[in-house]
C-alpha cells in the first residue's frame, strides 16, 4: 500500500510538472509572519502557512522563489511536497535563508511558488508572499508588555503598587551578541525613574524584566516606559504607556445644613470611592477666624463607595471653614473643604412705652448679631392677674444689627399690668422680656416697673410746676362743685313738696371731671304722697 501511494504521488507530481498542462492561477497560501535578516548571516526557522485557496489540495509541490527588489538571498525549504492539505488548514514549513554581507538594509518581498492538484482534479499555481526586512542591527526588540504585580489583570498601577515590564529581545546572529539597555519612565517630558544595564545574549529569543515601584508621590496621570536596546550595529526602541491613579479618593463632601444656630447639631458626610483595599487616615479641622477644632481617625475601605459621617462644632458663631484630608501614611491623597455659618440667637435689646391719646405704644428693640437676615416671630401679652387682656404677634425677618418693632393697644387707666415679650423661631424661644406697666389717671405722670430691664415711659406733667398746677386745678374744681351744689340745693328748697313731685325729672348735665374723681349729686328721697287731702267722713 505504501508503494502504491508513493507511485500515485510521483505520478501526480510528474503530471503537474508536465509541460503544456493547463493550470488555474491563484495566490492560495498565506502567512502572517515576516523575516528579519542581517547581512552576511544565515537564518533558520519555521514558518506557519495556511491554505487559503478554498479547495482541499491532494498534493502541493514547491517549485521556486523570487525576491521583489535588489536583494540576492538564497532560500531552501525543509519540505517541498505537501499531501492532503485541507482548505483553511495550516502547515509548518522549515526554511533556511542566507543573506549576502553586502545586502542593503530595507524592506523586501519574498514570493514562493507552488503547483497543486485539488481533490476535484483541477491543477493550480499557488504563491506565498513573505515580507522580508534586512537590517544591520542583529538585535531586534520585538515586544514590550507589562502588568501590575499585585493585580495581574491590570496594566495600570495604583500608587504603592509595582509594575512589572517584560521585553522580548532576539539575537538574529548565529553567535552571541553584546547589548546594552536603558529603561526610562517619563511623564510630561520629565523623567521620573530610569534603569540601565548590559549583557551578552546567545542567538535566539531572550527576555528582559523590569520592576517599576510606583510611589505615593507619583501624581495621577499617563506615564510612558521607554526601553532602548542597542548593539554595536544599531538600536531598537519600544514604548509602554500606562496610567497611575490613587485607587481611592473623595467623591463628595456635603453638610447637613449650610447655616446652623449656636450650639445646634451639624453633620458632615464624606463620600469615598475606592478601587482597592487600603487603610487610610481621615483628618478634618474647623477654623472660624482662628483654629476651633481638629480631629483624626483611621478607616479601612474596600472597592466600592463608602460614606463617613463626622460631627462638626457649632460653639463659635460666624463663618466657619471645614477642611478634610485623606492620607496614607504621611502622604496626602486628597483634600476637600466646605463652609457653613454658625448663627447667634437674636435677642431683645430694649422695651419702652409711650402714650398717644388713649392708646399705649410699646416699642421693642431687637438685635440680630448675624451677618445675614434671620426669620423670627415676635409675641407680646398684657395680663392682669391671670387674665390676658391684650396680645399680638408678628412674623419678621431681622436684618443684621438693630431693628425696632411697635405695638399699639388700649387699656383701662389707673391700673398696673404685667407685660411679657417673647422672641422665637423654628428652634424655640430665643429671648424673653417680662415687666410691668402702670397706666395712671388723666394728667398723672406715668410710672412703670420691670424686674428685668428698665421701661422708658412718657406722658403726664413732671417737676414742681406740674405739681403746683395740679393743686390749683383741684381747688378750683372743688369750689365749683360746692357752688353748684349750694345753688341747686337752694332752688330746690324754694319749691314745696307738691311742686317737686309734679316737676318732671331731667338727666343732669355731665360734670367736668376733676382729679379727685367724678362727683355725683346725691339723689333726693322718694316720698309717696296723695295729691288730694283725704275726704271727711260724714
Amino acid at each position: 500500500m505504501r508503494l502504491r501511494g508513493s507511485l500515485i504521488t510521483l505520478l501526480l507530481f510528474l503530471t503537474i510538472l508536465a509541460p503544456g498542462t493547463s493550470a488555474l492561477q491563484s495566490s492560495g497560501l498565506y502567512t502572517g509572519e515576516r523575516l528579519v535578516l542581517v547581512p552576511g548571516e544565515l537564518l533558520s526557522g519555521n514558518m506557519t502557512v495556511v491554505n487559503s485557496a478554498g479547495l482541499n489540495l491532494s498534493v502541493v509541490v514547491y517549485t521556486g522563489y523570487s525576491v521583489n527588489g535588489s536583494l540576492n538571498l538564497s532560500l531552501s525549504l525543509g519540505y517541498t511536497i505537501f499531501n492532503n492539505w485541507k482548505a483553511g488548514e495550516s502547515q509548518v514549513v522549515p526554511y533556511r535563508i542566507r543573506v549576502p554581507a553586502d545586502a542593503s538594509p530595507g524592506r523586501y518581498s519574498l514570493s514562493l511558488r507552488f503547483r497543486a492538484m485539488a481533490e476535484n482534479g483541477s491543477i493550480l499555481s499557488l504563491a506565498l508572499t513573505v515580507p522580508v526586512v534586512v537590517k544591520k542591527n542583529p538585535v531586534e526588540l520585538r515586544k514590550l508588555s507589562g502588568y501590575v504585580l499585585q493585580r495581574p489583570d491590570s496594566k495600570n498601577p495604583f500608587n504603592g503598587e509595582t509594575l512589572l515590564l517584560t521585553a522580548e529581545v532576539v539575537n538574529l546572529n548565529a553567535y552571541p551578541e553584546g547589548i546594552s539597555y536603558s529603561l526610562s519612565v517619563i511623564k510630561n517630558g520629565s523623567q521620573v525613574l530610569s534603569f540601565r544595564g548590559s549583557k551578552v545574549i546567545e542567538p535566539g529569543l531572550h527576555k528582559l524584566s523590569f520592576r517599576i515601584p510606583v510611589g505615593w508621590n507619583w501624581s495621577p496621570g499617563t506615564y510612558r516606559a521607554v526601553l532602548n536596546v542597542s548593539s554595536l550595529r544599531g538600536s531598537e526602541v519600544k514604548v509602554f504607556p500606562f496610567y497611575v491613579s490613587k485607587g481611592v479618593g473623595i467623591v463628595n463632601f456635603s453638610l447637613s445644613s449650610k447655616t446652623v444656630l449656636l450650639g445646634a447639631g451639624l453633620k458632615g458626610y464624606l463620600t469615598l470611592g475606592a478601587e482597592r483595599d487600603i487603610d487610610l487616615n481621615v483628618t478634618y479641622s474647623v477654623t472660624a477666624g482662628r483654629a476651633v477644632f481638629r480631629r483624626s481617625f483611621k478607616v479601612s475601605v474596600s472597592p466600592g463607595t463608602e460614606i463617613l459621617e463626622i460631627t462638626l462644632p457649632t460653639n463659635v458663631s460666624g463663618n466657619a471653614l471645614v477642611e478634610v484630608s485623606l492620607a496614607y501614611g504621611g502622604t496626602t491623597i486628597a483634600t476637600v473643604s466646605a463652609s457653613y455659618t454658625v448663627m447667634s440667637y437674636p435677642s431683645i435689646a430694649n422695651v419702652s412705652f409711650s402714650f398717644e391719646g388713649k392708646r399705649v405704644r410699646m416699642d421693642v428693640s431687637l438685635r440680630n448679631p448675624n451677618p445675614i437676615p434671620f426669620p423670627v416671630s415676635l409675641y407680646y401679652a398684657v395680663t392682669s392677674g391671670n387674665v390676658t387682656l391684650v396680645s399680638d404677634s408678628k412674623s419678621l425677618t431681622l436684618q443684621p444689627g438693630l431693628s425696632l418693632e411697635s405695638f399699639s393697644f388700649v387699656l383701662p387707666k389707673n391700673k398696673t399690668y404685667g407685660v411679657s415679650v417673647y422672641l422665637s423661631g423654628r428652634e424655640g424661644v430665643f429671648d424673653t422680656w417680662n415687666g410691668s406697666l402702670f397706666i395712671p389717671p388723666a394728667n398723672v405722670p406715668v410710672t412703670s416697673t420691670s424686674p428685668t430691664s428698665p421701661v422708658n415711659t412718657t406722658g403726664g406733667v413732671s417737676g414742681g410746676r406740674s405739681s403746683l398746677a395740679l393743686i390749683v386745678g383741684a381747688l378750683i374744681a372743688i369750689a365749683v362743685v360746692i357752688g353748684i351744689f349750694l345753688f341747686s340745693g337752694g332752688k330746690e328748697e324754694s319749691l314745696n313738696p307738691w311742686e317737686r313731685a309734679r316737676k318732671p325729672r331731667s338727666r343732669p348735665k355731665p360734670k367736668r371731671r376733676s382729679p379727685l374723681g367724678r362727683f355725683k349729686r346725691p339723689k333726693l328721697p322718694k316720698f309717696v304722697e296723695n295729691r288730694e287731702l283725704p275726704k271727711r267722713r260724714k
